[in-house]
């Protein structure tokens, strides 16, 4: 009997509280009702309880994120000696993560207890049935995660998404599916509209807000959104045949993407147009594509003609400033310059209505291009080619007597007729990108020039009343020099 017994320790031995729910629903098993088994389990134990962590709307087949690296923290610092979870299963349901953990708080010196399953770890057969709890976890997790691919998989076969959530432009309605709404699918188009022709995420994101659109709010989500196509009726799954494990919970960059069965908003050219624009604008700095100020880029250094950056306002050289500014990036100006942000505007704002006029009539004459017309002119490429190889394939079937004179006559004839009219159609194209290189290259270059012009103009009458010239250490005019260009360099 004396062998059954156990030391008294000199002091309680402190523990610390681990409540994990997976997601946040009605039928969870609550956090409340977690740490109510780990309190009395910890009062049976003499445990004098500490901190209690929660982790809510965690998976426990991914280690990231999870607070129970602090736990382990505890333990491995020495500050308690026990960790108390209300199931094996709370620490985690991955077969790799468990171990790991395990192995820290024992290699640390600390103990690892559940509350509604007692299992006296100090045994061999205590181990082997927690071990057997541990798999039992790592088993029904990864089980209902084949449930699930399966089904996703199901749903992708028939056209849907792998669920029923709102998509942004579209009702939902269990018996019908995704349909257009008639309020929001105008701007959903609107989107892509507005992103092929040059507005950056931000710009959209206002955009949305002046419309009192709440579904997307951040830049993040207006480009996801964009990207996965739903719009132009597609679907984007994870490709089968990736060979990526996953563990970390990363989006994969392997995926498919396939026509679904929902109706589209917007059409292929636009959503090729905004493929293209997408990839092009991947290479561009952010800068570029959501510039923070009007004039980002084309401020220029008075003294080294480097470009100038905006500053926020604060205290500069000692001396506080009330509105952001700009000063000369490069490090290696020998007097670089600096000028209000305010100024700077308003400078380019009477400029502006010297040269807009001659502008707008330059580019009225520059022939538009359309940013689908790289799409038009593949598809022409292909009806020519598919129509020469019908031709022959026409042509070794009459040959052979397969088909009679007469069906081969009319056959031949309309093939004809597609191919002379796909080429004629590319024709057009290439004399028109010929008179924009001649002409509207021209008169673009010359609105520059003209622009150019009147600036160098407006720049002489100011010079000598108002200057953008700045002293490094403090704001002063000058009437002899100019300190900063807008619009390029003269």
């Amino acid at each position: 009997m004396a062998a059954n017994l156990r030391a008294v320790p000199a002091r309680p031995l402190s523990a610390v509280a681990y409540i994990r729910v997976s997601k946040e629903r009605d039928d969870m098993i609550s956090p409340e009702l977690q740490e109510t088994a780990i309190r009395d389990h910890c009062a049976r134990s003499g445990f004098v309880l500490g901190e209690i962590i929660t982790d809510l709307d965690l998976s426990g087949r991914f280690w990231k994120r999870r607070q129970m690296e602090r736990a382990i923290a505890q333990v491995e610092a020495g500050d308690v000696d026990v960790i108390v979870v209300w199931k094996v299963s709370r620490v985690s349901r991955n077969r790799l993560d468990w171990e790991i953990a395990l192995d820290r708080i024992e290699t640390a010196g600390g103990r690892l207890e559940s509350a509604t399953e007692p299992i006296d770890a100090t045994t061999s057969s205590g181990r082997f049935s927690r071990g057997i709890l541990a798999g039992m976890a790592a088993f029904e997790s990864e089980r209902a995660g084949e449930q699930w691919q399966e089904t996703h998989r199901r749903r992708w076969r028939n056209g849907l998404p792998h669920n029923g959530k709102p998509r942004f432009g579209y009702s939902y309605d269990r018996a019908t599916g995704y349909t257009p709404d008639p309020e929001l699918a105008p701007i959903a188009a609107e989107l892509y509209r507005r992103y092929v022709a040059g507005a950056g995420l931000v710009t959209l994101v206002d955009y949305l807000a002046t419309l009192g659109v709440t579904a997307l709010t951040t830049a993040r989500g207006v480009a996801y959104y964009l990207r996965t196509g739903f719009a132009a009726g597609l679907l984007v799954h994870h490709d089968p045949a990736c060979p990526l494990t996953h563990r970390s919970g990363k989006r994969c960059p392997n995926t498919i993407m396939q026509p679904g069965i929902q109706a589209p908003i917007i059409d292929a050219e636009l959503w090729a147009a905004f493929q293209q624009r997408s990839g092009e604008r991947a290479t561009l700095p952010a800068r570029l594509v959501s510039p923070v100020s009007a004039l980002s880029g084309i401020v220029l250094c008075g003294s080294c003609g480097y470009r100038m950056s905006l500053k926020s306002p604060g205290s500069r050289s000692g001396t506080p400033t009330e509105q952001p500014y700009y000063r000369c990036a490069r490090r290696e100006c020998p007097r670089p310059m600096t000028y209000r942000r305010g100024n700077a505007e308003r400078l380019v704002l009477e400029w502006l209505p010297t040269v807009a006029e001659a502008v707008t009539r330059e580019a009225r004459a520059v022939p538009k291009r359309s940013a689908s017309a790289k799409v038009e002119r593949e598809r022409l490429d292909r009806v020519i080619s598919n129509a020469a190889t019908a031709l022959q394939n026409l042509t070794v079937d009459h040959a052979r007597r397969i088909i009679p004179e007469a069906a081969y006559l009319a056959a031949r004839d309309t093939l004809t007729a597609e191919q002379g009219a796909a080429q004629a159609a590319l024709d057009r194209f290439a004399t028109s990108a010929a008179r924009w290189a001649r002409a509207g290259g021209a008169r673009l270059g010359s609105a520059r020039c003209v622009a150019r012009g009147h600036r160098r103009r407006a720049e002489r009458d100011r010079a000598r009343t108002l200057s953008c010239c700045c002293q490094p250490n403090r704001w002063r005019q000058a009437s002899d020099r100019q300190g900063v260009r807008c619009l390029g360099s003269a």
